[in-house]
């Protein structure tokens, strides 16, 4: 059975190399543990927590953390994900797999604010397969998956849209040349302002 997930977008290893580089040596340890959706505060919180062998902890909010806002702003990813030829809703796998957005719409009672995972069966190897797990916890939800990944999911159908290039080779030309957090001030403040901006609009 062939599976794909929703988001699709890869990042550059080169930049996450340089964002665990420039941690480590910030709290003075090696970093044993990554989780970029910590659930304690909730999984609408969206924090990330970085745990090293010294017993530190670096945790924080992905709208505050350089890494995650290099990731949404487009810059930290491949170039093939601003034009992937199997983002479709026509998938090629027989299973697609990824975050459930919008659950509370469609079934609060699967809303516990610790994420909800969402299954979309492609072909019928993969409804068979997914029919078959009787024993986990599985719901099957009825929607309209084009109004769907219109309103919540676009990433399902719709590529990223690609930044202004010659800053995205800026950032990249200053990844060699400026710790993390110097590449951060110069390439991702503003950005990071407005996506708080924005967060704030929506609530």
């Amino acid at each position: 059975t062939t599976c794909d997930l929703i988001c699709g977008c890869v990042s550059s290893p080169k930049v996450y190399l340089r964002y665990i580089e420039y941690l480590s040596e910030k709290y003075d340890g090696t970093v044993v543990a990554v989780n970029f959706k910590d659930k304690r505060e909730g999984w609408r919180a969206k924090s990330i927590a970085i745990a090293f062998d010294n017993g530190k902890e670096y945790y924080n909010s992905i709208l505050d953390d350089d890494y995650v806002v290099s990731f949404h702003s487009r810059y930290n990813i491949r170039p093939s994900c601003f034009h992937c030829k199997y983002r479709s809703l026509r998938r090629v796998a027989d299973i697609t797999l990824g975050d459930f957005w919008a659950i509370e719409k469609y079934d609060p009672f699967f809303d516990d604010d610790k994420g909800t995972s969402w299954v979309m069966t492609n072909t019928t190897k993969g409804e068979r397969m997914v029919n078959g797990m009787k024993d986990t916890d599985i719901a099957a939800i009825p929607l309209d998956i084009n109004d769907y990944a219109t309103r919540y999911n676009l990433r399902l159908h719709l590529d990223p849209e690609e930044p202004d290039r010659s800053c995205r080779a800026a950032f990249y030309r200053d990844l060699d040349l400026m710790t993390f957090d110097v590449l951060a001030v110069k390439h991702l403040a503003a950005i990071k302002e407005e996506r708080k901006k924005r967060k704030l609009q929506h609530r």
